[in-house]
């Protein structure tokens, strides 16, 4: 909780949205669960969308104190 006070709240939401996926792959690794075809292609939409979206937040100039906003 400590660290969302030094984070940018685009980050923060797109670390959110890993979660599930890494509850996954812990049951996976730890729990001796399975899953099936569907569940691993929503994990690999959710992963390549939080690539996307990382790669988009940093290409898009974030606003300053300098700059007015509208």
């Amino acid at each position: 909780m400590v660290g969302l006070n030094h984070t940018v709240p685009t980050v923060a939401s797109i670390v959110a949205m890993v979660e599930p996926v890494t509850a996954s792959l812990f049951g996976i690794a730890f729990l001796n669960e399975s899953l099936e075809g569907i569940q691993l292609v929503g994990m690999g939409l959710i992963l390549i969308t939080v690539t996307a979206l990382s790669v988009y937040s940093n290409l898009v100039p974030r606003p300053t104190d300098q700059t007015p906003l509208r």
